[in-house]
């Protein structure tokens, strides 16, 4: 289960900056959280996003982006997107940013900060 924004949210909001934090949840399920988010705010300029995973998913090595639930063909494309900051704290889910990415073609800033845990 996800957050699914689109049903209440206003078709046409018009933000261009946005901060997101999600915490405990799937990485499948935060990726797709923020796949509703996106389809909303098309004007987004300026990004950060925070996602953190709890122990519930960090003690499950097996956690992973279930790509087979997001359909490539169909990513919501910021073409306005200029920076993001991306905060993680768990798994490494080099998918995740892969696809967040395609999501933003004419990005012109990039940072990921990235906090690695012993297991």
């Amino acid at each position: 289960m996800y957050l699914n924004l689109e049903v209440d949210i206003p078709v046409d909001l018009n933000l261009v900056s946005i901060g997101i934090r999600i915490v405990g949840v799937s990485p499948t399920s935060c990726f797709l959280s923020i796949l509703s988010i996106f389809r909303i705010c098309q004007k987004l300029k300026y990004i950060q996003l925070v996602v953190e995973l709890t122990d519930e998913y960090e003690a499950n090595l097996k956690t992973v982006l279930h790509t087979s639930s997001v359909d490539q063909n169909n990513l919501p494309i910021l073409t306005d997107a200029k920076s993001l900051i991306l905060v993680m704290n768990g798994l490494y889910w080099i998918k995740f940013v892969d696809l967040l990415l395609r999501c933003m073609p004419n990005l012109m800033w990039f940072v990921i900060y990235y906090n690695f845990k012993t297991i």
